[in-house]
């Protein structure tokens, strides 16, 4: 029984581990949060994993009441440098339509996100097919080859004040995967870890019985 609980005791810890170190996935911690009318909202990840970017995906969950008030970018700044590269995303598409529901921007979908049909998501579009001048591309290729560590976040811009909207969860890749749209830092590694702890006692408690 006691090589049993350690066996378990291991691959649980290799689990955890596996979600901290080296993770490819990274996810905008937190409750979602009110976005400001007429103003900007950055929603930081601060990585500090060693690697190099060889394939950005986000996915972005928005509740808003008119979504062509918005501009969305996802910006990357290198740990230690002052100058930050922005991908624009979004450029106030979709008309009075509501919200973009686990919208998942990646180079490879199939359609631009600006020649899709609203209502927007669930599903994957390229970014916008031209962008702004003040932008630095709209390709997430276009972060390929840099450092994965640095402050990522996603920008996003409400150009005017009569409809509300929330960000209910942000997350990127940084290999190719397919982001989850949700707010669990590690999914199911915890629930993990708990069900082996109470597994665990209940051997212990049986053992000794």
């Amino acid at each position: 029984m006691k090589k049993f609980s350690g066996i378990l005791c291991a691959l649980l810890l290799g689990l955890l581990t596996a979600g901290v170190a080296g993770a490819a996935t990274f996810t905008y911690p937190g409750t979602p949060v009110a976005i400001p009318e007429g103003d900007y909202l950055y929603a930081d990840i601060v990585v500090t994993d060693s690697g190099t970017v060889t394939d950005v995906n986000v996915c972005v969950d928005v509740t808003h009441t008119c979504i062509s008030d918005l501009d969305i970018y996802l910006a990357h700044w290198e740990s230690e440098s002052s100058t930050g590269k922005y991908v624009q995303l979004f450029n106030e598409y979709g008309g009075a339509e509501d919200n973009l529901t686990g919208v998942t921007f990646d180079d490879e979908a199939a359609t631009y996100i600006d020649s899709g049909t609203p209502p927007y998501g669930p599903g994957s579009f390229k970014p916008v097919s031209t962008f702004d001048s003040y932008t630095d591309s709209n390709l997430l290729s276009s972060f390929d080859g840099n450092s994965i560590a640095g402050t990522w976040s996603l920008v996003i811009w409400d150009n005017y004040t009569e409809d509300t909207g929330t960000l209910n969860a942000f997350s990127f890749t940084t290999n190719g995967e397919t982001p989850p749209c949700n707010a669990v830092p590690i999914p199911g590694a915890f629930w993990l870890l708990g069900s082996g702890i109470i597994g665990l006692v209940g051997i212990s408690r049986k053992s000794s019985s």
